[in-house]
């Protein structure tokens, strides 16, 4: 079994409460399932440029960097992606990954109707953090990062979507990333049980 680590935040993992999650998160997965292999992709330190120029003209290119990108997330069994919601959405480091990864006739195909047919598998956990409360009330429809994931894992055919997000963690708060993470304990010990 292969899994695949990304996180997407500039931060200190002391500082930040998605890598919190994700570090507690993969030091449960690993005790439970000593055999896998992680690979760790931190795309803070191994950024990738907005999709324009040579990576576009190449974008369907079997030589070209994006199918070597999405053949090699493919390779993987299993994905984990630790990013905080920035402006309502993901950080662009982590879309231009993915821009870079989303290739037609590599991760999914249209069918006949136009409606693409996902040809990756596996499954994929988010776990992320939000400045405010955005998992209800008025600011819910607005919190695109579940709900961007959710439509890639469909569109790309990946068959099990999980996430833990906690919200209202911004700069305003009075505990530290890792007192806020020990509370999410018991649901960080049961996705891993069930990953």
């Amino acid at each position: 079994m292969r899994v695949l680590y990304i996180t997407a935040n500039p931060k200190l993992e002391v500082d930040s409460v998605c890598l919190g999650l994700g570090r507690r998160f993969i030091d449960e997965y690993s005790q439970l399932n000593p055999d896998v292999e992680i690979t760790h992709l931190d795309l803070a330190q191994k950024s990738f440029p907005h999709l324009e120029g040579e990576a576009f003209e190449q974008y369907t290119d079997q030589n070209g960097i994006c199918i070597k990108l999405a053949k090699d997330f493919k390779s993987f069994d299993k994905y984990v992606i630790a990013a905080p919601m920035w402006n309502l959405s993901i950080p662009s480091v982590l879309k231009a990954y993915i821009d870079h990864i989303i290739v037609p006739g590599e991760m999914f195909r249209y069918g006949e109707q136009g409606r693409p047919v996902g040809l990756c598998g596996g499954a994929l956990l988010y776990l992320g953090a939000r400045g405010g409360n955005y998992s209800e009330g008025p600011n819910a429809k607005y919190a695109m990062d579940s709900l961007y994931f959710e439509g890639l894992c469909q569109l790309i055919g990946i068959n099990s979507f999980q996430s833990l997000v906690i919200d209202s963690v911004g700069s305003y708060r009075r505990e530290s990333a890792a007192e806020i993470v020990q509370k999410k304990l018991n649901e960080i010990q049961t996705l891993a049980t069930h990953f």
